[in-house]
């Protein structure tokens, strides 16, 4: 399958997606056909939390566009007064992203992630937001419980979101899944970063990254399953998406272990993007759980 179609297949899941979430609290993914205009603002949109990948949805396909950003008039503290579909932003009491504590409590309720991920090609694009890499749709996924979740996308944030211990991280990756028989149903993986030594299984592609908004580049053969840690263990919360329109139900899980990357290869990211990132939330009583994970489970 060649990259005009998948970026065809994405467009098309992330549509449908939308819409759904517009209906239903904004949230995503697709399977309608849209006109080309709308692609290119879902393709835009969703490499992201539209968690930025997957979180812009509301951002980009409102009509029109409403622009929001990390800093200033348009930044975190505003977002909420930029659109009526974006009042979550300031309202919501399940907001993310949060601080997380090692002292979490550990809990096994019998059901851990499943990871179904395979070596194949990525879509890099700049949406505006951050970096997306997208692969093909329905070749990634992972199980929790018997329910499937395809992975989406995923994208970079710099300084990471969450933070662990009141400690940030100069980079956190979000692995956008979404249940593709519930498109209001989103499962996300955060994944830490810290400087240290090279991380080798990015090294095929986490390089040369779009530099400006729109621009997109195809690389072949990665193994996502590669870039996480082996302990797969997982703070777990009910949250939000940390992007406008920040809508909740969000089922975040940000892995326990963090991994190294290299000064340089943390800068291929930064240089582009190096303040996208949502200022911690209200843990407003939510319960925080770490989850056990088997180690380099995949199947």
């Amino acid at each position: 399958m060649n990259f005009k179609t998948i970026r065809i297949a994405s467009i098309v899941l992330f549509a449908f997606a939308f819409q759904t979430c517009n209906d239903e609290q904004n949230v995503e993914l697709n399977n309608n056909e849209v006109s080309d205009q709308e692609q290119l603002q879902i393709s835009d949109r969703w490499g992201y939390e539209d968690e930025n990948g997957y979180e812009t949805r509301n951002a980009r396909l409102a009509s029109p566009p409403v622009h929001w950003s990390y800093d200033g008039a348009t930044g975190p503290d505003f977002w909420s007064t930029l659109s009526p579909d974006f009042v979550l932003c300031s309202e919501g009491n399940r907001q993310s992203p949060i601080d997380l504590s090692t002292n979490s409590e550990d809990e096994d309720d019998g059901d851990q992630i499943e990871y179904h991920y395979s070596v194949g090609p990525l879509l890099i694009e700049n949406n505006g937001h951050t970096i997306v890499f997208s692969s093909t749709p329905h070749q990634n996924y992972i199980t929790l419980g018997g329910t499937r979740y395809d992975l989406a996308q995923f994208h970079g944030h710099a300084s990471s979101e969450h933070t662990v211990d009141g400690t940030s991280f100069p980079l956190e990756l979000h692995f956008v899944h979404a249940n593709p028989l519930d498109n209001s149903d989103l499962l996300v993986i955060g994944l830490l970063v810290e400087q240290g030594s090279t991380a080798t299984s990015f090294t095929g592609f986490w390089n040369n990254f779009p530099a400006h908004e729109g621009d997109e580049v195809e690389v072949s053969d990665v193994n996502i399953f590669s870039l996480l840690p082996t302990d797969k263990s997982v703070y777990n919360y009910s949250g939000s998406l940390t992007t406008p329109p920040c809508s909740e139900g969000v089922n975040w899980n940000v892995l326990t272990s963090t991994i190294e990357m290299s000064a340089s290869q943390i800068s291929s990211f930064s240089v582009i993007y190096d303040h996208n990132f949502r200022p911690i939330q209200d843990l407003n009583n939510r319960p925080v759980v770490i989850l056990e994970g088997d180690d380099d489970d995949n199947s």
